[in-house]
C-alpha cells in the first residue's frame, strides 16, 4: 500500500485535478494529472467506478493498480498530482495487461516533462550577441526580473523581453 504521505483522498483534491488537469488515456486505464508547485511532491489517487462492477470487483482492480503503483513508485516522475482512472475494459483485464497500461502512461508521463524542460530553454543576449542558452524553469514575472537586472533581452517560449 502506498504510504500516507503519497496518497490524494479528498473529494476536492480529486475535483480540482478534473477540472484543471490534463489526461492521457489507455485501453484500461486513464490518468489524470496537474503539475504540483512543489517539485518533489507526488500525490497518487484511484478511482474506479460503479461501471466496472460491485463493491468487490471495484476494490480487487484498485488493489491491483495501487500495488503496480507500490511497486514501480521510483519510476513515476515527481511534481505531480495524479488520479489513475479505472475504464470498463479493467473489468475483464488480468495483472499484467493492467500493468502494461499503466507503464505506458507513466512513460507518456515522463515524455510530456521532458517535453516540458525543453520548452524552457532560455537564451541570453546582450548587443544581439548570445551569451549562453539554458534550461530554466522559471514564470514571466522572474524573467522580466532577470531582465531588468541584467539589462540583457531574455528570449524564452517564443516570447521576447527586452529592456
Amino acid at each position: 500500500m502506498l504510504k500516507e504521505e503519497y496518497r490524494l483522498k479528498k473529494r476536492k483534491d480529486f475535483a480540482f485535478i478534473y477540472r484543471r488537469g490534463k489526461s492521457f488515456v489507455a485501453k484500461r486505464v486513464a490518468i489524470n494529472y496537474v503539475k504540483s508547485r512543489n517539485k518533489n511532491e507526488l500525490l497518487i489517487g484511484f478511482s474506479v467506478s460503479k461501471k466496472i462492477g460491485n463493491a468487490v470487483k471495484r476494490n480487487h482492480v484498485k488493489r491491483m493498480m495501487r500495488e503496480i503503483v507500490r511497486l514501480n513508485f521510483d519510476t513515476i516522475p515527481k511534481g505531480y498530482r495524479l488520479t489513475f482512472n479505472a475504464r470498463v475494459a479493467i473489468s475483464t483485464a488480468s495483472y499484467e495487461e493492467i500493468q502494461k497500461d499503466l507503464f505506458y502512461l507513466i512513460s507518456r508521463l515522463k515524455q510530456k516533462q521532458k517535453k516540458h524542460l525543453k520548452n524552457h530553454e532560455e537564451t541570453f543576449y546582450h548587443n544581439n550577441q548570445v551569451l549562453s542558452t539554458r534550461h530554466i524553469s522559471s514564470s514571466s514575472s522572474t524573467v522580466q526580473v532577470l531582465s531588468n537586472m541584467f539589462k540583457i533581452r531574455i528570449r524564452c517560449n517564443r516570447k521576447t523581453w527586452s529592456t
